[in-house]
């Protein structure tokens, strides 16, 4: 039960079917740990951390997945760190591990859904790439040479946005209890909240982030060493891009302290219209710590916490892409309110600004606005940019001049190579055909004029 999102542009229905996994295949350039040590104690992440399922048996289909598909059946799911699951693993392939959004409910509108059941990026339908009208991208990427893989924690996307960002850094705290769907909401919609399960933080005694990194720890060690042959990239959407990003960190750093190899860890990250971390809330954020860690929020923000891990991982040799739409989740961040007390802070102050500091570092593409509805905050834009980019996973991208652009399909080497520099749609989006999207390079951005 999972779901996933990415980007495209000019090209012909015949480049279209001969960028394939192969593209992206070996890791010959995996990331590079200072002498392979890390500065922090460690636990055994592969022994220690688990959702407590004794007492909450629901919480079984959450964690990591290998996806499969078979023409009978359809999508299916088996865990990771299963015998099963790991025998579906062809090390000698790439793997995708997708990471969906906050409610997990990316595609209601595509799908027809009910938002804590059907998994997003299960069901993603390629319309918009010559060649592949109908399939599902799951189907699509394992065609081509693809592992797989989706990590679901759907049933802690309830209450509001504060509490699931306070989880994926902190876990339960006393102000922010984990809470979870014990039952799913039938009737979907805007009643995605009943049947949410208010709980003691016996659910789990670490932070969601680390439930994450202990899943691919036992998922490594499930298929064996010759894990990390080929490339291993984490694709995270919305919030997605936050739980991404932390649990990457963490997995590096795990792999510096010898609990997995170093061409094991993820070398690469792509972060779709990715949710920085714009709440401001002052006594969570100074009252509590980081929980893998147990050091203080960078300048007391959960932004600026997740900008120092981007460049942690970027100095460490992890190849960073972001993909934004400009009428998605930045500008939205100025008129979406959480459900609590906490309102998001202003555009100005921590979205725009934030975006610039995380396309200083990452190789970026920013969309103009999609040809959609648009829906009250950008969500078809939101949501659009993550099928751009799980499509230029097969097409690839250029610019006006026929030179490749930032894509999914790009060699881990050609995106840190452009990490640094950012692109923009220029033409052809309104087309919403993917094939015709023309990306234009754009200056630097520099972060330190937009103070």
């Amino acid at each position: 039960m999972k779901k996933f999102v990415t980007i495209l542009l000019t090209l012909s229905l015949a480049a279209c079917m001969v960028v394939t996994a192969a593209a992206c295949g070996n890791n010959d350039n995996p990331p590079a740990p200072d002498d392979n040590k890390s500065e922090y104690d460690f636990i055994d992440y592969a022994e220690k951390v688990y959702l407590n399922t004794e007492k909450y048996p629901e919480l079984e289909d959450q964690g990591l997945f290998v996806l499969g598909y078979d023409e009978g059946k359809g999508v299916f799911d088996v865990r990771a760190s299963s015998a099963e699951g790991a025998a579906m693993v062809d090390p000698k392939k790439p793997t995708v591990i997708l990471v969906h959004g906050w409610l997990g409910s990316d595609f209601k509108e595509d799908i027809g859904y009910a938002p804590q059941r059907i998994r997003p990026f299960l069901h993603y339908k390629m319309d918009n790439i010559p060649g592949y009208e109908g399939k599902e991208i799951t189907e699509v990427l394992i065609g081509a040479g693809y592992n797989v893989m989706m990590f679901e924690y759907n049933r802690f996307s309830v209450h509001d946005i504060v509490s699931n960002e306070a989880w994926i850094y902190a876990g339960g705290t006393e102000k922010y209890p984990y809470v979870y769907m014990s039952d799913y909401d039938e009737g979907g919609g805007e009643a995605f909240c009943k049947g949410a399960t208010y709980r003691d933080n016996d659910i789990c005694a670490y932070s969601l982030s680390q439930f994450f990194a202990a899943e691919y720890i036992r998922m490594v060690k499930a298929v064996g060493d010759d894990f990390g042959t080929a490339e291993t990239r984490i694709a995270g959407h919305s919030l997605g891009g936050i739980m991404s990003t932390v649990s990457t960190n963490l997995i590096y750093e795990l792999a510096k302290a010898g609990q997995i190899k170093t061409n094991q860890v993820p070398s690469r990250l792509a972060l779709l219209d990715t949710y920085i971390g714009f709440l401001k809330d002052d006594e969570m954020y100074e009252t509590e710590t980081v929980k893998w860690s147990g050091e203080n929020f960078v300048s007391g923000s959960s932004s600026d916490t997740y900008l120092s891990y981007i460049d942690n991982m970027a100095e460490g040799g992890i190849a960073i892409e972001t993909y934004l739409a400009m009428n998605g989740i930045v500008p939205a961040m100025s008129r979406f309110s959480a459900s609590s007390e906490y309102v998001m802070n202003g555009l100005a102050e921590a979205g725009t600004l934030k975006a610039y500091r995380l396309l200083e570092v990452a190789a970026g593409v920013v969309c103009g606005k999609w040809p959609t509805g648009g829906g009250n905050w950008g969500i078809d834009s939101h949501v659009e940019i993550c099928k751009y980019y799980l499509g230029s996973m097969l097409t690839g991208a250029k610019t006006s001049d026929g030179k490749a652009a930032l894509s999914g399909a790009l060699e881990t080497s050609e995106v840190k190579a452009l990490m640094g520099k950012t692109f923009k749609t220029t033409g052809g989006i309104e087309t919403s055909n993917y094939g015709n999207f023309v990306l234009t390079e754009c200056d630097r951005f520099d972060y330190n004029k937009t103070k």
